[in-house]
């Protein structure tokens, strides 16, 4: 993983990697890395911030809808499954 230090948040720069692995860890870790730190306090204050009540639930949706078709439909999760 790329150190903080030597982040560079660019596809240009990413394509510079010569590795291929090396470069998609690397592109898909230091977006992370940056947003790690804000959604953690977004994530902890949410709760007790009641303007963020609503903006939460329109992301818990967002991603809901996604992860569950990612599941169903690419890897195969059944119904059974799906309740356990």
């Amino acid at each position: 993983m790329v150190a903080r230090s030597t982040r560079r948040l660019t596809p240009a720069a990413w394509s510079e990697i010569a590795d291929p692995d090396e470069r998609l860890r690397t592109a898909l870790a230091e977006p992370y890395e940056w947003a790690e730190p804000m959604l953690n306090k977004t994530l902890r204050d949410a709760p007790v911030v009641p303007a963020m009540a609503e903006p939460m639930e329109l992301f818990a949706a967002a991603l809901a809808f996604p992860i569950w078709r990612t599941l169903v439909r690419e890897r195969g999760l059944t119904p059974t499954r799906r309740l356990s």
